[in-house]
């Protein structure tokens, strides 16, 4: 008998998620038993269990697809978990350790809301230097920024997430992310930074678009809809022999512009590696200039709260293939559609502007992309002459074919690949048949996911849209559910839902929202997709017998249902 899938919350050790209660859940595999007869769940701050601070005891109504552990949470504090199952053919086992650990929860942040002291829409470098005495135990960074942010420490990144904090509703919350940085820190000077670009708060982004310019560096609409400044906030908590030492976001803090000079979501993004700062992020770095940063003080963001979204990570890394069209275009094929982007290595003279652009299909074995609308989805790069690793930082793709230009040939341009990005789903199900056909629309349906589940569950990855639309989710819910382990990712997605709902009980067609587009406005409420509101709970339920969002949403549900104008 084994203990397999061990899960907080449906997540596998959640690090600073908003847990509320948290529901632990486990699957046994391995065993002749039929059923469970009984199990025990112990929690101790402890690894070894020497103080179990909750004890279900021999529980006969323990149920593997969770159990609530009743305790009074403590911020910032690492609990480990622990379940004991015996079978009814009279066989025991205790499973590996598992933990959860929690965000600042109700103790309140001493942190600033900064921006850059720089001109409008220039995309910055953020840092600050600090010294560390004492050896270094452990470290937590509990970050967040707008548009998209990549945090640093000491040169390096500080997680193997991407597009971060995600795409909420930003007027009502912004989620915060918790790193473990503890290998990243040592006694000394230390250096702390974030490089942001725009995204889903900033930037082009939602309805009734107009195009970007990239050689005008129009932005394109509309746009700057949450805010009109880069913003960072964040604490960063180290514990070392010598005490405690926290580092926040505040007016100490340094900018200066990064080599993000166009970009959004649609549009894709601009890289001047002239703007390169050599090792912006270390204390080595030799840069002078560095200007101020001031408080950001737009009132129209939401709170900052804990995360839901599961990280959006790099989980596939595909290979293309170069082929020939009839246009001698430069032109190479994944062979699959993903959501994500490209990376390649660039040794190119100065001066170079690399462009590269995205595409889901051919079109007279040419490459093709007027199925992309206003989007220019590509990717430019001006070249300083020293060979670089090449990735983008705040926008992503929908894309089967890749098109080089602005070079003769792929001359320096080596190590090309693909990576697909989306949220951390655990695939669960799977199909396999004699039927070549069958398998392949089982994939499909596979890759349908994958390419929609960044973060939120859209109907297009590639074209200007890429919104939550909610008749598609509620539609592939239960498709989804048999794929993945679909929880952590609906409740998010729920949440968003009800951000949204009107007084008058009508929810949105779209979550979370996207723009005041009168076209759309008048279409919340309809039947198929405002009703996804109703729906999913419901199904949660079914799926996963969990009832918490039933309970959560039961009211809002009535007011949706009521006939109230």
């Amino acid at each position: 008998m084994k203990i397999q899938r061990m899960k907080t919350n449906r997540i596998v050790n959640p690090l600073g998620f908003d847990l509320k209660t948290p529901h632990v859940s486990w699957t046994v595999t391995d065993t002749e038993a039929k059923k469970q007869l009984w199990a025990r769940v112990e929690v101790s701050k402890t690894e070894d269990f020497a103080d179990v601070i909750f004890d279900t005891g021999a529980c006969k109504t323990a149920s593997s697809l969770g159990v609530p552990v009743e305790i009074a949470l403590e911020p910032r504090t690492r609990y480990f978990w622990r379940v004991t199952v015996m079978g009814d053919n009279g066989e025991t086992v205790t499973s590996d350790t598992a933990w959860f650990e929690t965000a600042k929860l109700g103790e309140p942040f001493t942190a600033q809301r900064i921006s850059p002291c720089l001109a409008p829409d220039t995309a910055p470098y953020m840092r600050r230097a600090f010294e560390i005495t004492g050896e270094v135990l452990s470290a937590r960074a509990y970050f967040t920024g707008l548009g998209i942010y990549e945090l640093y420490l000491n040169g390096e990144k500080a997680n193997d997430e991407y597009l971060v904090p995600g795409c909420t509703a930003y007027d009502s919350w912004i989620q915060y992310q918790t790193y473990d940085v503890t290998d990243l820190l040592h006694t000394g000077e230390n250096v702390i930074g974030a490089i942001l670009g725009n995204g889903w708060a900033k930037g082009r982004f939602g309805f009734d678009g107009v195009v970007g310019d990239y050689e005008t560096n129009f932005p394109g609409k509309p746009c700057n809809m949450y805010t009109e400044e880069y913003l960072l906030f964040g604490e960063l908590h180290v514990t070392t022999t010598q005490g405690e030492t926290v580092i926040v976001t505040d007016e100490s803090w340094q900018c200066a512009p990064n080599p993000l000079t166009f970009g959004n979501i649609y549009d894709g993004e601009r890289y001047d590696a002239n703007l390169e700062i050599e090792n912006w992020c270390a204390p080595s770095c030799t840069y002078a200039n560095w200007q101020p940063v001031k408080r950001n003080t737009t009132t129209n963001l939401g709170a900052i709260s804990a995360r839901l979204s599961l990280p959006v990570k790099a989980k596939h890394i595909i290979t293309p293939k170069q082929i020939t069209t009839p246009k001698n275009e430069l032109v190479f094929d994944l062979g699959q559609n993903i959501t994500g982007w490209f990376t390649f290595m660039a040794d190119l003279p100065a001066g170079v502007e690399l462009r590269v652009q995205t595409g889901e299909l051919l079109q007279d074995d040419c490459f093709y992309r007027d199925n992309l609308r206003t989007a220019l989805s590509e990717y430019r790069y001006i070249s300083t002459g020293k060979k670089a690793f090449i990735r983008p930082i705040a926008t992503f793709y929908g894309f089967r074919y890749i098109k080089f230009s602005g070079v003769a040939d792929l001359t320096g341009i080596t190590d090309i690949q693909a990576w697909a990005l989306y949220s951390d789903l655990e695939q669960t199900g799977e199909i396999t048949t004699a039927n070549e056909k069958v398998n392949r629309l089982y994939l499909n349906s596979v890759w349908s996911q994958r390419d929609n589940f960044l973060d939120v569950p859209t109907d297009c990855p590639q074209r200007d849209e890429r919104m939550g639309w909610t008749g598609d989710s509620q539609v592939f819910f239960n498709t989804a559910s048999y794929l993945t382990d679909y929880a952590a990712f609906a409740r998010k997605h729920v949440r968003d839902i009800f951000d949204r709902q009107w007084r008058s009980g009508r929810l949105p067609q779209i979550a979370p929202f996207a723009n005041e587009s009168p076209s759309i406005n008048k279409m919340n409420g309809s039947v198929g997709w405002a009703c996804a509101g109703v729906y999913i709970p419901y199904y949660f339920y079914q799926k996963y017998g969990d009832d918490r969002l039933l309970r959560a949403y039961y009211d809002n549900c009535l007011l949706y249902t009521s006939p109230s104008p």
